[in-house]
């Protein structure tokens, strides 16, 4: 299986967020949990040069997307290992209206620089 992945410069806000949009209206609800994780996180393992997700969460940064309706928002995260995930620590004040690409973009970074 091979995950739509994203690259983009962290410096065009609007390519960021047009880029969230695009996640989001490409989701879907009631997708079955995996019963194996293997490779389908190569894609972006092979983008970051690493070959391993302990190599690739040694210094990564997470932020979940939430969307209900029209309105998202970032969720950040600290991160706790190979082994521990990711645990939320922050919830976007204000939701985004989704249509807002330049605002989409600038909550994304906002939410990445609250991430530990």
């Amino acid at each position: 299986m091979e995950l739509p992945v994203f690259v983009a410069d962290a410096t065009d806000v609007g390519a960021l967020g047009q880029q969230v949009t695009q996640a989001l209206r490409a989701s879907k609800e009631g997708v079955p949990h995996p019963v194996s994780w293997k490779g389908i996180f190569d894609p972006v393992l092979e983008l970051a040069g690493v070959k391993s997700w302990a190599t690739f969460v040694k210094s990564a940064r997470c932020v979940g997307i939430e969307s209900v309706s029209e309105e998202v928002s970032f969720i950040s995260t600290e991160n706790l290992g190979a082994s521990g995930g990711f645990n939320d620590i922050d919830r976007s004040a204000d939701p985004v209206a989704i249509f807002d690409t330049l605002a989409l973009g600038h909550g994304l970074m906002a939410a990445f620089e609250k991430a530990k």
